[in-house]
């Protein structure tokens, strides 16, 4: 088996191990500085793994598109802005919005084809808010956190584009450009789980103090719900509007990019801020790989 495959299938085991080294090895702290440099390379990774012509794949279906990364940017903020209300800190409360906001999960294309989804649709819609997620973040984050924390949206939004869409661009280019990159596809995909492994250990390292102080299992419990919520929303609207491509809409509208989220909570508002987004992350990997095995034969 290659070294990218085994990335890949065991990635969560990964993650798991990250976050406990992380908290048993908090002099790795100083590598929140770097941040930006490894969502740059995990969004990179991404990026050559698929051709141009997936962002231009809205053209085809726009409105299946457009109403998946709708649903997204608007109903789970709002169930985010609710859960928040039960959460009594304020840090973990906001970390919980920055999820909330968040773009499609770049794993969550996998989960569609996992399911035996339409995998280009769930591409195109996860590329698509990844894509718009610079424009979207800082404003939506504005008006659920309100005047309660300052938050710098022009900031934010130049970092997001250069984070996140530039490397995605970039990745694409050369993948569209090199037809022979299409058979290091696996590798390209592992890099980015290394990414995903390396942020989650930062924030583990990070926060390990607030994390071995903080009651976990009320926000795991939240998180739990806000999780299969988003599944539950991205089933009923593909039921509701009669699109027969509903596993799409379940993993791309269910599963936020905690990556990214990641970074925007270490840089603009503070460790413990990123505590709530590590669980999430490590919560759908676990939920999203089984709910796919069982709607494989649907």
């Amino acid at each position: 088996m290659k070294v990218s495959e085994i990335i890949n299938n065991y990635l969560v085991w990964f993650i798991l191990l990250a976050a406990v080294l992380g908290v048993f090895l908090p002099q790795f702290s100083f590598l929140s500085n770097y941040v930006s440099w490894i969502l740059f390379f995990m969004i990179l990774g991404l990026g050559f793994t698929l051709e141009l012509k997936e962002f231009v794949g809205i053209a085809k279906t726009p409105w299946k598109v457009l109403i998946a990364v709708l649903v997204m940017y608007s109903i789970i903020p709002l169930v985010a802005f609710l859960l928040a209300f039960l959460i009594a800190d304020k840090d973990l409360a906001i970390g919980t919005l920055i999820i909330g906001v968040a773009p499609a999960e770049i794993t969550s294309a996998l989960m569609v084809y996992l399911a035996n989804g339409n995998l280009a649709l769930g591409t195109t819609i996860m590329s698509f808010s990844i894509l718009l997620s610079p424009f979207i973040m800082p404003w939506l984050l504005s008006i659920l956190i309100g005047g309660s924390v300052n938050i710098d949206a022009m900031g934010m939004f130049k970092n997001l584009l250069l984070i996140v869409v530039l490397p995605l661009l970039i990745g694409s280019f050369f993948r569209t450009k090199f037809k022979q990159l299409e058979k290091y596809k696996d590798e390209f995909s592992s890099l980015s789980s290394v990414m995903v492994i390396l942020l989650i250990f930062v924030v583990a390292a990070n926060s390990a103090e607030a994390i071995l102080d903080v009651s976990i299992l009320g926000l795991v419990l939240l998180l739990l719900i806000f999780n299969f919520f988003g599944y539950f929303i991205g089933y009923l609207t593909a039921k509701i509007l009669k699109i027969k491509e509903f596993k799409s809409y379940i993993f791309t509208i269910g599963m936020k990019e905690f990556g990214v989220a990641t970074a925007v909570a270490l840089q603009f508002f503070g460790s413990k801020v990123a505590i709530p987004i590590a669980i999430y992350g490590i919560i759908i990997l676990i939920t999203a790989p089984i709910i796919a095995k069982i709607l494989r034969n649907e």
